[in-house]
């Protein structure tokens, strides 16, 4: 009867704001209002990036669209500092960073996951190293362990490696491309965390005809990769569980006395989808007997 909750907790729209123009079909309190926002965030964002070169800062905010969320935790620091060197016009910096997360999340992928591919023909190239430096090793390597949750996975990975053997081997076009370079390793990178680490539809995990929250479907809950990224931080709830925001963090209600029988994930996306608001799980703190509770801090 309960499916895995994928819940994100570490994203960033605001470039769509800066985006999004202004449209004359707009009603004129509707313009009026997204003026008022716009120029709320370009002032919030003065004091964030600093008067200096803020025009510049603005634009590369701009293009470098949303930060979208992963699921491990030690990417998104590490991401945002490649996007603020971007914002700052620090374009080199940018790049090689980009490209070094993703080579870190190779090695952590084929080093997390290589034992529970220890019969293939793959795990006897990577069953002793403690690194990796190839890319064209790592990313073969995981491709044949369907590790990557979509094609557009590895597409990105290797155009992140085009860029990263580009930029760090000496090459006169780098001064020419920079930016341009910076920006697409930026934007690859994003796509990898989107889709291989965040909620992305495209990721073949999701259970589909939910609305408003996802879940991981049945029979992706054996896959090597969920288990280890995704299974330990993703509560395991019914249709009828509720959430609320706490001082200390996100909480997950749920009733104890769930029905325990299997249902198919069409079935669920249904319950979930027409569960009667009256009736699920009370989301109070201290929970009642009846009810089991997680804690995203």
């Amino acid at each position: 009867m309960k499916r895995y909750l994928v819940y994100p907790f570490d994203f960033d729209t605001r470039a769509e704001l800066l985006r999004t123009e202004i449209q004359d079909s707009w009603e004129e309190k509707i313009k009026a209002q997204w003026r008022t926002n716009r120029e709320s965030l370009e002032a919030s964002l003065r004091k964030e990036l600093g008067d200096h070169n803020f025009d510049m800062k603005l634009k590369n905010f701009r293009d470098c669209g949303s930060a979208p969320f992963s699921i491990v935790s030690y990417h998104n620091p590490l991401y945002h500092q490649a996007r603020y060197a971007f914002y700052h016009g620090y374009y080199y910096p940018a790049l090689l960073a980009a490209c070094a997360l993703g080579e870190r999340m190779l090695n952590h992928m084929i080093l997390d996951l290589r034992d529970e591919f220890s019969g293939t023909e793959q795990y006897r190239k990577v069953a002793r190293k403690n690194s990796f430096d190839n890319w064209d090793v790592a990313i073969s390597t995981l491709e044949a362990w369907d590790i990557f949750q979509a094609d557009c996975v590895t597409a990105d990975f290797r155009a992140l490696k085009r860029l990263r053997h580009r930029s760090v081997h000496f090459s006169p076009e780098t001064y020419r491309t920079l930016r341009e370079d910076a920006l697409s390793a930026l934007q690859h990178l994003a796509s990898i965390i989107r889709v291989q680490f965040g909620f992305d539809g495209a990721a073949r995990w999701m259970l589909p005809g939910t609305k408003g929250n996802r879940f991981i479907k049945k029979d992706s809950e054996a896959d090597p990769f969920l288990v280890k990224y995704y299974l330990p931080q993703c509560p395991l709830v019914s249709p009828m569980f509720s959430i609320n925001f706490q001082p200390q963090g996100i909480g997950f209600f749920d009733f104890k006395d769930t029905e325990d029988r299997e249902v198919s994930d069409a079935e669920f996306a249904r319950l979930y989808n027409e569960r009667d608001p009256t009736l699920i799980a009370p989301s109070k703190v201290p929970p009642e007997d009846n009810i089991v509770w997680y804690l995203r801090q």
